[in-house]
């Protein structure tokens, strides 16, 4: 066989080789963060406790602990589509201070299967929650979180 065609099948390889290798690679790395996702809540849950942010609410500075709140639900978000896996790998955290005011803390899961939270909470009401466990179908957690269920 000629030289110029051992050189030619030794690049085919080579670059078959390469192909197969960034397919294993790519591959890998969307298995982890799909480990990630299917452990994303208790992730959340546990980056949770310890979490804060500061927000102004009504004029005046509030900080948010997030040890300090009840959560109330984990509710996965459709609203933001990651373009980098055209997949949603977002969170919202529902939780109530001590006060009884009720925020909603953003997590996502970038492609790098790493946990990111936003450190500003987002305003949240119990009409918001109620609406969003309807949706849901979280019937069963608006009861055992007392709030408003009424006979149609």
């Amino acid at each position: 066989m000629p030289i110029k065609a051992k050189l030619f099948l030794l690049a085919v390889f080579i670059g078959l080789a390469c192909v197969v290798a960034t397919l294993y690679e790519s591959h890998q790395k969307q298995v982890k963060v799909d480990a990630a996702v299917s452990r994303a809540p208790a992730l959340i849950k546990e980056d949770f406790l310890r979490w804060s942010g500061i927000s102004s609410v009504d004029g005046e500075a509030l900080q948010w602990i997030g040890a300090d709140s009840e959560i109330l639900y984990v509710q996965r978000d459709y609203s933001g589509l990651n373009f980098e896996s055209m997949s949603f790998r977002n969170w919202l955290v529902w939780a109530k201070t001590p006060a009884g005011r009720i925020y909603k803390v953003h997590y996502w899961i970038d492609g790098d299967a790493t946990l990111h939270s936003k450190s500003q909470p987002m305003p949240g009401s119990q009409a918001s929650l109620v609406d969003v466990l309807v949706k849901e179908g979280q019937v069963d957690l608006i009861r055992k979180l007392g709030l408003p269920l009424k006979a149609g």
